[in-house]
């Protein structure tokens, strides 16, 4: 890393403050601590080329005062001589500095003054030092992207208002980004139509483009390190007037390309298909090699890189799974360490075939075999192989039975995804209408996709934020009347004394999610003993029968008889069928038969509710350690009032919407011991600090 001292001249008080900065191989800019706002991390960018610095965090900028500096004479450029100022001009005669047209003075307050442009196109913005957003873009728990508001921008602006601005691209909108020549004049061979057309602040021009039908992220390379980027979907951009780092210039809209002057058209497939036909196919291969056995199926990629210790994130695009991977396993230096992004990528095809990408040069070309032999080198890996079943027909997790026919007409295969997604409730994705309906074939993929937006047009269903999300929209709502009276809470207990801090009325869910031995049979048991006379109450287990159950009640200090008064009922799925209405239920706990369906246990919670009518259910799920949600994440949490979580012998409540007093009870632990399996000795409650 080179350092060098530079001299900044401070307009405000005329003084010259050395300063020393530091850059990387390769890198245009030097990057120093700022000496105005002295915060902790490097947010100041000086660009000696063009004699200016400027400061992301508090918009501190001016120029150089470098007197040892060099005068360099200049060719006269007639074009550029033009378009000097009298004072440019006089400069330049006298030798300053001038090695090209100057770009305009970067903006004081960017994020301030231009995040509204880009919210009312509907590309939303963020606050970003340098490159990388300041906020927070993604939910921990289920990795989909917030959705903020304008009043969040309108907070952000305030907050950060020096900010560059870093737009989330989505599913409705594509751009061009290319890097180097090469890139560029393959892009001008495309003969695209005439579009809004940002100049980075590097070399690069940014072609915008509306899309009705969301498109994969797509990469093509060329010699030279030339790269293009088709942007779209959960991906971002810079946009003007933010300050490119390396360089120090602004982002621009070219004359008369800007999205006020020329609105977005629409994206030109027949230039996507192009592209797509010069990408090399992926170095994909079966995970346990091409030679396996052929009654291996799908591999558990989820349950492989957790073994191993890998870090990961699943994402879905298009047909495939990505597993966006921390780090490149290569090289700890080609990834993000804590920070938002991943350094590398194991991709898992609906064909069940895997490959392995680092985006960087010197990885580039690793296979899926060699990524394999990184992660578990000569371990047998065999056993994360399911076994193939090839039944004639499945019943899907909608319980419509589908004819697995490979053979089928087109026409039958709209008629099946209409069908289910009949049968489909809330969220879904394309890759699960492929897996449930068997469909594999490219061109069957596009006729469900064409189906799918047709669904889209007619209002039947909406896009998620991602590539390959649907929402199914649910027109069915019950009126609500407003009655004479307010109904009084019921007077549940809970093990802890959770009811001193929050309120349960009837129709209420709760959830209890623990992870392995936290205690949580053990606190749902507690539960039902200690309201067996406020209601009548159901005790559902999917764990133990009689033998287990009378063995696990021998632990408590109570009579038998005492139990009697609670209905045990050994189930495991379908819970909403058997739930009284209007009694306590307590569900022990609540699963789903594949790994793969976690997504569906907030769905479940929904239909448990939709079934109370005076009636409460308390509902167990297992959960990671680490973690406040139950496998299923941040759903599971969206119908229950309140959600608590059972961890290394603490009790925390994740949510609560009724509070007691006037205390906020979200957040509250309290440190307990469990005594033969049954019994809890609590500590004192601990309240969070604001």
């Amino acid at each position: 890393m080179e350092k060098k001292l530079f001299y900044l001249l401070d307009t405000e008080t005329n003084k010259t403050i050395p300063t020393e900065a530091v850059r990387k191989e390769r890198q245009a800019q030097w990057e120093s601590l700022c000496a105005k706002c002295k915060g902790s991390s490097r947010t100041l960018i000086i660009s000696d080329k063009l004699n200016i610095f400027h400061c992301y965090k508090c918009g501190w900028k001016g120029t150089l005062n470098n007197l040892d500096r060099p005068k360099q004479p200049v060719k006269e450029n007639k074009k550029q001589n033009a378009l000097l100022s009298n004072s440019e001009k006089e400069n330049q005669s006298s030798g300053a500095i001038i090695s090209e047209l100057p770009d305009p003075e970067p903006d004081d307050s960017i994020f301030k003054t231009h995040w509204k442009e880009y919210f009312d196109l509907g590309l939303p913005p963020y606050p970003a030092d340098k490159k990388r957003p300041i906020v927070k873009l993604q939910n921990d728990a289920t990795g989909e992207y917030i959705r903020y508001s304008k009043e969040d921008c309108e907070r952000w602006a305030e907050e950060n208002p020096h900010a560059n601005i870093w737009v989330l691209i989505g599913s409705k909108f594509v751009i061009f980004d290319p890097d180097g020549p090469l890139a560029e004049a393959f892009v001008q061979s495309l003969n695209l139509p005439k579009c809004p057309t940002a100049k980075s602040g590097g070399k690069s021009r940014h072609r915008y483009f509306k899309t009705s039908e969301p498109l994969d992220f797509l990469v093509l390379k060329f010699e030279k390190d030339d790269k293009l980027e088709v942007r779209t979907g959960p991906i971002g951009i810079m946009v003007p007037p933010s300050i490119h780092p390396e360089t120090g210039r602004a982002y621009q809209w070219e004359p008369g390309h800007s999205p006020r002057e020329i609105p977005f058209p629409e994206f030109p497939k027949e230039a996507y298909e192009k592209i797509e036909a010069k990408i090399p196919p992926p170095k994909m291969s079966k995970p346990c090699g091409d030679n396996n056995d052929s009654d291996l199926g799908r591999f558990d990629v989820e349950k492989y890189l957790s073994d191993y210790g890998i870090d990961y994130k699943p994402k879905q695009r298009g047909d495939r799974i990505l597993y966006l991977l921390r780090r490149c396993l290569w090289s700890a230096e080609h990834g993000h360490g804590d920070k938002p992004g991943h350094g590398a990528i194991i991709q898992n095809l609906s064909s069940g075939k895997l490959g392995y990408k680092c985006f960087h040069n010197s990885c580039f070309e690793k296979t899926w075999h060699e990524a394999r032999q990184a992660i578990s080198g000569e371990g047998i890996i065999v056993k994360y192989c399911e076994v193939k079943n090839q039944p004639s027909s499945q019943e899907n997790s909608t319980g419509v039975n589908i004819p697995m026919d490979k053979n089928r007409q087109s026409k039958n295969i709209a008629e099946e995804l209409r069908m289910w997604v009949d049968n489909a409730y809330g969220n879904f994705t394309s890759l699960q209408i492929y897996t449930e309906l068997n469909i594999s074939a490219p061109a069957d993929k596009r006729l469900c996709r064409v189906t799918l937006h047709r669904l889209v047009e007619s209002g039947e269903i909406e896009r998620g934020l991602t590539n390959g999300t649907y929402r199914k929209i649910d027109r069915e709502a019950m009126i609500i009347e407003i009655k004479d009276t307010i109904s009084n809470p019921l007077p549940v207990k809970w093990p802890g004394g959770l009811e001193k801090y929050v309120k349960i009325m009837r129709k209420s869910t709760i959830g209890v999610a623990g992870t392995m031995q936290a205690g949580k049979t053990a606190y749902l048991l507690n539960v039902a003993w200690d309201n067996r006379n406020l209601m009548k109450t159901f005790y559902f287990s999917s764990e133990f029968g009689a033998d287990e159950l009378r063995q696990r009640l021998e632990g408590f200090p109570y009579l038998l008889d005492g139990w009697r008064k609670i209905t045990f009922i050994e189930k495991s799925r379908d819970f909403q069928d058997v739930i009284d209405p209007d009694g306590l239920n307590v569900i022990d706990y609540l699963e789903v038969s594949d790994e793969g369906e976690f997504y569906k246990m907030g769905i479940q919670i929904k239909r448990i509710y939709e079934k109370l009518r005076d009636g409460i259910a308390v509902i167990g799920l297992q959960k990671k350690f680490g973690s406040d949600f139950g496998y299923g994440g941040q759903p599971t949490a969206d119908k229950p009032r309140l959600y608590i979580s059972l961890e290394k012998q603490t009790l925390k409540i994740v949510k609560a919407k009724l509070w007691a007093t006037t205390v906020n009870p979200d957040g509250m632990t309290r440190k307990f011991n469990l005594v033969q399996g049954a019994r809890f000795l609590w500590d004192e409650w601990q309240i969070p600090q604001v």
